[in-house]
């Protein structure tokens, strides 16, 4: 069997960061209730703003951090806002 790669199908660039607290802080990972750093940080609960840019587009989703960050753990839970 033969197998075709198709020309239509590529993966694009995206870059994530929230901004909090008047800091901008890189992250390796976004979901609906949870977020990935690119290294762990030490954030108080408070809310913030996902930046997402993919393709020369840029989006942005207000949340929370619903518990904070912990410089002992890359990953913290978020809600929208």
């Amino acid at each position: 069997m033969s197998s075709k790669l198709s020309v239509d199908r590529y993966s694009t660039l995206s870059y994530f960061d929230l901004h909090a607290n008047g800091e901008t802080y890189s992250l390796a990972q976004i979901a609906p209730d949870f977020i990935v750093f690119r290294t762990p940080v030490e954030l108080p609960p408070c809310e913030g703003t996902i930046i997402i840019r993919s393709e020369g587009e840029q989006t942005e989703r207000r949340v929370r951090l619903v518990n904070g960050a912990s410089r002992d753990s890359d990953l913290a839970a978020v809600e929208r806002l």
